[in-house]
């Protein structure tokens, strides 16, 4: 198995700046998968206003401590 890992950095991270994760580009010939959970995130992350993302974020975080106790 060959890997390269790449890992840029910035001096500077302004509000215009999207937050994501590490971004994997599958290989072709290999068994490697489109990840689509982090597909998802970022497209909702695009799309949604913010005040709603905040919204269902604290629902969920409400909803979690509902369950558990």
């Amino acid at each position: 198995r060959r890997s390269i890992a790449l890992y840029y950095y910035t001096a500077t991270w302004g509000p215009h700046k999207k937050k994501h994760t590490t971004l994997f580009k599958p290989r072709k010939g290999t068994e490697d998968e489109f990840d689509k959970k982090v597909f998802w995130q970022l497209f909702w992350a695009d799309v949604l206003p913010p005040f709603l993302r905040r919204w269902y974020a604290k629902s969920r975080q409400y909803l979690r401590q509902k369950i558990k106790g």
